[in-house]
């Protein structure tokens, strides 16, 4: 659940950043800055990942406390491996808000998206049970690399040596989303300049 309520609170600012801004009709400002597209994204992405640290530090927290949830291994490890997995969400945030014309119909977007992720996040069910090409796809899952390291590090003290190959996951995962989402904005803040690109 941790995890979980980290993923939908970085993925649910990310995705209204630009479509805010269209809302607001600040969006033309936007187009006319001197600011390149990389430094309007970062400034864009700034805020959701420090959400996103104290999100995970607050929940953590409450499990720890009010649950009793031991913590065995490094909040710090569990810090640094909940970077990639909020640069995720950023990413496909950032995805769904220069697509979407409303901010609602980001919400729609996001909402859609994450059923898909938790189906295939073994959250429900693990993926071994899970039919062969669903199990090929939940390698795709940042969520599912990201509670395997929370499971790891919280329950059972892992360190860097037996987490390295979800969090080669989630990394992956992270540099591939956000690579994405900035050559999106790179073709245009605007649907309708894409279209006209296009």
């Amino acid at each position: 659940i941790l995890g979980l309520i980290v993923y939908q609170v970085t993925f649910v600012i990310a995705s209204q950043s630009f479509t805010r801004e269209r809302e607001l009709g600040t969006m033309e400002q936007l187009c006319v800055t001197p600011l390149s597209r990389l430094e309007l994204m970062a400034g864009k992405a700034l805020p959701p990942l420090l959400i996103g640290i104290v999100d995970c530090l607050l929940m953590a927290g409450v499990v720890v406390v009010w649950f009793d949830v031991p913590m065995r291994g490094s909040l710090l490890l569990l810090l640094l491996l909940t970077i990639p997995f909020i640069l995720v969400q950023i990413g496909w945030g950032t995805l769904i808000s220069l697509v979407s014309h409303t901010q609602q119909q980001a919400t729609l977007f996001v909402f859609t998206l994450a059923m898909l992720e938790i189906a295939l996040s073994g959250f429900m069910v693990p993926a071994g049970d899970m039919p062969g090409p669903m199990r090929i796809l939940s390698h795709a899952s940042s969520l599912q690399h990201y509670l395997t390291i929370m499971r790891g590090v919280m329950l059972r003290g892992a360190g860097p040596g037996s987490l390295w190959l979800p969090g080669l996951g989630l990394g992956g995962i992270a540099l591939a989303m956000m690579t994405l989402a900035w050559l999106r904005l790179r073709l245009g803040l605007d649907t309708d300049s894409l279209k006209q690109r296009v």
